[in-house]
């Protein structure tokens, strides 16, 4: 993947469901991320 980046970026915010306090991650990704690339970068928001 050797093309040049277009500047657009997705930003999510990912909440753990029914745990208080409530645990949450912003995290922003390049649009042209695969759902294998926004796996990975959920995993390391996360820990």
């Amino acid at each position: 993947m050797n093309k040049e980046f277009d500047g657009k970026i997705y930003q999510f915010r990912i909440e753990l469901l029914d745990i208080e306090p409530a645990i949450w991650r912003r995290i922003q990704v390049p649009a042209d991320y695969t759902f294998g690339g926004l796996h990975v970068a959920l995993q390391d928001a996360m820990g």
